[in-house]
C-alpha cells in the first residue's frame, strides 16, 4: 500500500504521529496510509469510535481493527483513547471551532456505511500485515469544505481537503484559545521565546491584555518585573488612545509570529499541542511541492536542469537516504547517472526501509527546498519587478500566500512606493488585521523611519520577488 498525503494529514490531525505511536505501542515495523476510499462493505462491525460534538451537531467516527490479537486490540484502543485531549486542541485550532471529543469502545457494533468513507492504516509486522479502518462521515469532511456532500466522490473529497490545508489562512492560531489550551509552563516558555526573538514587545503584551483581560494572570507569570512595569506604563499613559483597530493589528502580529515559528520548524518540544499543530503545518506545507509530482519525476527534472549533483551535494546524506528509503533501488539508479559510485554507496548505507511517513516527507521537502534554492540562484531578482508581479496574480486571494511567506512587516516595507492602486488591491485581499498593520506602515504610523530607508525597501522587494517566483514555480499561485 502506498502512502497517501491527504489521509496522513487527516489521521495525524486526529491522532498525532499515529504511525510512530503504533510502532512504539504494538511494535509494528511500518505503517502506510490508504487514500480516502469508498467503504469496502455496505455494513461493518466496528470496535470503537470517537464522537465529535460541536454546537448542536454530533459527528461519529468509527474504528475497526482487523486481524489483531485481543491484547493488541486493547493496546490500539488505549492508544486512541489517550490521544483525545491533544486531538481536541488540534481540531479546535485548525477548524476555529469549539469541539468536545469522546472516545467510545463499542465492540461488535454493526454500522451501515452508505454515507461513510474510510481510510485504512496498513500496519506491517514481521509475520504479516494487519489493518485499522477509520470510517468517516461526510459531515467530518465538511469541516474543511462546504462543497462536500454525501454524493461527493472520494477523489473530490481528497481534493477539497487538500485545498483547505494548503491554504495558509487556517494556520493562523486563535491566540486566546491557544493560551487557554497550553499549560502554565508551556505558556511561559512560549512567551519567553517570543520575547527573546523580539517578537513580543511590552506594547504588544499591553494590547493582548486589552483584548483578553482574562489572560493577564497567565501572561504576568511569564514576565520580568521590568517588562511588567513597561506594560503598566502603557496602561497609565493618559495620552495613549487605543482603538479596536490597534488591538486587532497587535493580536494579528503575535499570531503571525506563532505561525512563522510553526512553519519554519523551530523547536517547540516543550509543548505537545504546539508540536501537534507544527506537525500538521509541516505536512501541509510539504504537500504543495512534494506532491506536485512523484519523487522519481522530481529527480528526473532536477537532472534535466543539471542540478541533481549540486542538490544532492547540499543535502545531508542521512536526509537523502530518508527521502529514498522506499523503492530505493529505483531512486539509486537515477542518482547513479549524476553521482559518483562512492557518493551513491555512502547514501545507500544509510537507507532505512522502516522510515515513517513523516520522516520521508520531511526529508523530501528538505531536498526539494535545496533544489529550489539552487534554481532561484540562477534567476536574477530585481526589486523593480515587484510591481509587475503583483499586478500579474490571476487570483487576488493568492496574495495571502505572499503575506504568510514574507510576513506583514516585510510586505508592508516592500509596498512602499508601489503604485497605490496595486498596493490597495493587495491589501484588500489580505486578512483585515494584516491589512491594518500594512496600512499603518505605509501611512507612517508604525515605524515611520522605514519610509525613508531605501536600502530596507529594496531588500524587502527583492525578498518578495523571490517569494512570488517560488510560489509560482511550486504551483501554489498562478501568474498571468
Amino acid at each position: 500500500m502506498l502512502y497517501n498525503h491527504v489521509s496522513a494529514i487527516i489521521l495525524n490531525l486526529l491522532f498525532f504521529q499515529i504511525d510512530r505511536q503504533l510502532k512504539n505501542t504494538i511494535g509494528s515495523l511500518s505503517v502506510a496510509f490508504s487514500p480516502v476510499m469508498d467503504c469496502t462493505s455496505p455494513s461493518m462491525q466496528v470496535d470503537a469510535g470517537i464522537l465529535l460534538r460541536v454546537s448542536s451537531r454530533e459527528i461519529a467516527i468509527h474504528i475497526m481493527v482487523d486481524n489483531f490479537t485481543p491484547e493488541e486490540s486493547d493496546k490500539v484502543h488505549g492508544l486512541f483513547a489517550g490521544m483525545i485531549h491533544d486531538s481536541t486542541i488540534a481540531l479546535n485550532i485548525v477548524c476555529k471551532k469549539n469541539f468536545s471529543l469522546v472516545f467510545r469502545k463499542n465492540l461488535g457494533t454493526t454500522i451501515y456505511t452508505n454515507q461513510l468513507k474510510e481510510i485504512v492504516l496498513s500496519v506491517m509486522f514481521p509475520d504479516g500485515e494487519k489493518s485499522i479502518h477509520i470510517l468517516l462521515p461526510f459531515y467530518f469532511f465538511r469541516l474543511f469544505s462546504n462543497s462536500i456532500t454525501p454524493s461527493s466522490s472520494a477523489r473530490d473529497i481528497e481534493d477539497a481537503v487538500l485545498r483547505f490545508f494548503t491554504n495558509p489562512r487556517w494556520m493562523l492560531p486563535d491566540i486566546s484559545y491557544l493560551f487557554n489550551a497550553l499549560t502554565g509552563p508551556e505558556c511561559i516558555t512560549m512567551i519567553n521565546y517570543l520575547q527573546k526573538k523580539n517578537l513580543l514587545t511590552p506594547y504588544q503584551i499591553f494590547l493582548l491584555i486589552q483584548a483578553y483581560p482574562e489572560l493577564s494572570g497567565t501572561i504576568k507569570n511569564a514576565l520580568s518585573q521590568n517588562i511588567i512595569n513597561d506594560v503598566i506604563h502603557y496602561n497609565k499613559d493618559s495620552h495613549l488612545k487605543i482603538t479596536k483597530r490597534d488591538i486587532a493589528g497587535g493580536i494579528y502580529s503575535i499570531e503571525e509570529s506563532l505561525l512563522m515559528i510553526a512553519s519554519e520548524g523551530i523547536d517547540v518540544s516543550y509543548s505537545r499541542p504546539l508540536r501537534h499543530i507544527q506537525h500538521i503545518i509541516q505536512l501541509s506545507l510539504a504537500s504543495g511541492l512534494v506532491l506536485k509530482k512523484n519523487f522519481s519525476a522530481w529527480l528526473s527534472e532536477i537532472q534535466s536542469q543539471d542540478l541533481l549533483h549540486a542538490t544532492v551535494s547540499t543535502t545531508d546524506d542521512a536526509v537523502m537516504a530518508a527521502a529514498i528509503s522506499r523503492e530505493s533501488d529505483t531512486y539509486l539508479l537515477l542518482l547513479k547517472k549524476s553521482l559518483s559510485e562512492r557518493k551513491v554507496n555512502d547514501i545507500k548505507e544509510l537507507i532505512d526501509p522502516s522510515k515513517n511517513y513523516e520522516e520521508i516527507m520531511k526529508a523530501r521537502s528538505v531536498f526539494l527546498s535545496n533544489f529550489r534554492k539552487l534554481k532561484m540562484q540562477r534567476i536574477p531578482l530585481h526589486p523593480d519587478r515587484l510591481e509587475y508581479l503583483l499586478s500579474s496574480f490571476s487570483n487576488p486571494d493568492d496574495y495571502q500566500y505572499l503575506l504568510f511567506s514574507a510576513g506583514w512587516f516585510v510586505l508592508s516595507t516592500a509596498l512602499k512606493g508601489i503604485n497605490k492602486k496595486i498596493a490597495s488591491t493587495v491589501i484588500g485581499h489580505l486578512p483585515l488585521q494584516a491589512g491594518i498593520l500594512i496600512e499603518d506602515v505605509l501611512r507612517g504610523i508604525v515605524n515611520p523611519n522605514i519610509l525613508h530607508d531605501e536600502m530596507q525597501i529594496k531588500k524587502a522587494r527583492i525578498r518578495c520577488v523571490g517569494i512570488i517566483l517560488q510560489l509560482y514555480y511550486d504551483g501554489r499561485i498562478n501568474l498571468e
